[in-house]
C-alpha cells in the first residue's frame, strides 16, 4: 500500500513543479497573452490540467482504500497541505507570481475542491460497496462500515472544517470557489470512471450459466469509459472557458465567433486528453503495484456475503492476485 500511495503523492509532486515551472517561464520570458482565447485556454491546460489530475487522484483514491476513514482523512489533508507549501516553494524559486499572493487567493479554491472530491469518494464507497485492496491475494469481502468509522470520520471532518474556517475568516465566497466545486464534481466523476476501466476486480462472482465476456465487449467497454470520461472533461473545460469569455455567447452568433467556439471546442478536447493522461498515469502505478477492486457484495449461492465460494461460480480477473486466489483454492 505504502508504494501505491507515495507513488500517487510523488506524481502530484511532479504536477505541482511542472505548473510552477511552466508559469515561471511565461513570467520570465514576457510572454505577451495570445490573441486567441482557445490558445490561452490550451496554455493553461498544459500548466494546470496534470495538477488538477494529481490532487483530485491524491485526494479520492485513498478515500477508496479499505482502511479506516479517520486515517484516510488525515492522510489525504496532510498530502494536500504539503504539495501546498511545495506550490509555494516552487513559485519562489521559478520566480513566477509572488507566492504569499497566490497561496492565499488558490487555497480556497483547493479547499472546496478536495472537499467536494471526498464527499464523492466517501459516498461511492458507501453506495456501491466497492473499496480499493493493495496487493489483495485473498478474495474476502470487505467489512461493513460501522459507527467507530463514523465517528472518526465526523472527528476528522470537524477537526479539518475548523481549520479552515480559522484560516479562511477574512475571505468572502466568490463564483470562483462554486466554479472550483464544479470542477471538483466532474473530477469526481473522471477519476470514478477511469477507476473502474484501468484498476481490475480481484474476484467478480457470476451466474455459473453465464458466458464470460468476450475481448471485443471487454474493449467496446473500456472505450465507452473512455468516452464518457473525457466527454465530461471536455465539457466542463468548455463551460469553463465560455464562463470567463462570455462575449463568445451573444446573439446573433457571427462568423467569427462561430470559429472561435469551434477553436474552443478543439482545445478543449485537447485538455481532455490531458486529463485523462494524467489520471491513467497514477492509476496504472497503482496497477502495476497490485491494487485491485473488491467489492462486498459477494456472495455465495446461498447468498451468504463474504463466505467461502466455489470456483465454479466465481470468475477472476486475469490477475496476479487473481491468480494467486485461484490456486489457493485449489490446493484447499
Amino acid at each position: 500500500m505504502a508504494f501505491g500511495l507515495l507513488g500517487m503523492v510523488a506524481w502530484l509532486g511532479v504536477c505541482v513543479v511542472w505548473g510552477a515551472a511552466v508559469l515561471g517561464f511565461l513570467s520570465s520570458n514576457s510572454v505577451p497573452q495570445p490573441s486567441s482565447h482557445a490558445l490561452l485556454i490550451a496554455i493553461v491546460g498544459v500548466m494546470c490540467t496534470p495538477m488538477i489530475a494529481a490532487f483530485g487522484l491524491a485526494v479520492f483514491v485513498p478515500l477508496l482504500l479499505f482502511q479506516r476513514l479517520a486515517f484516510t482523512a488525515v492522510f489525504v489533508a496532510g498530502t494536500v497541505i504539503v504539495n501546498l507549501l511545495l506550490m509555494a516553494i516552487a513559485l519562489s524559486l521559478f520566480d513566477a507570481v509572488p507566492s504569499s499572493r497566490f497561496i492565499k487567493d488558490i487555497t480556497p479554491l483547493l479547499f472546496g475542491f478536495c472537499v467536494t472530491l471526498s464527499v464523492f469518494a466517501t459516498a461511492s464507497q458507501w453506495i456501491t460497496s466497492k473499496s480499493l485492496r493493495p496487493q489483495m491475494k485473498v478474495a474476502s469481502a470487505p467489512r461493513h462500515v460501522s459507527i467507530r468509522d463514523l465517528m472518526g470520520l465526523m472527528f476528522a471532518t470537524a477537526l479539518i472544517f475548523g481549520i479552515a474556517r480559522f484560516a479562511f475568516r477574512e475571505v468572502s465566497v466568490g463564483a470562483d470557489f462554486y466554479i472550483a466545486i464544479g470542477f471538483g464534481i466532474a473530477t469526481a466523476v473522471i477519476i470514478s470512471t477511469m477507476v473502474k476501466t484501468i484498476i481490475p476486480f480481484n474476484a467478480i462472482p457470476i451466474d455459473g450459466n453465464r458466458k464470460p465476456a468476450t475481448r471485443s465487449g471487454r474493449n467496446f467497454r473500456i472505450a465507452l469509459h473512455l468516452l464518457a470520461a473525457g466527454t465530461v472533461a471536455a465539457a466542463t473545460t468548455f463551460a469553463w472557458a465560455l464562463w470567463i469569455e462570455v462575449r463568445f455567447v451573444l446573439w446573433p452568433l457571427r462568423w467569427n465567433q462561430v470559429v472561435e467556439m469551434a477553436a474552443l471546442a478543439a482545445a478543449s478536447v485537447f485538455n481532455a486528453a490531458l486529463m485523462l493522461a494524467s489520471v491513467s498515469v497514477g492509476l496504472f502505478w497503482i496497477r502495476r503495484c497490485g491494487w485491485t477492486i473488491q467489492s462486498s457484495r459477494q456472495t455465495t449461492a446461498r447468498g451468504e456475503a463474504g463466505s467461502s465460494v466455489e470456483p465454479s461460480v466465481v470468475a477472476y480477473a486475469e490477475t496476479d492476485s487473481a491468480r494467486s486466489t485461484a490456486e489457493t483454492d485449489k490446493s484447499a
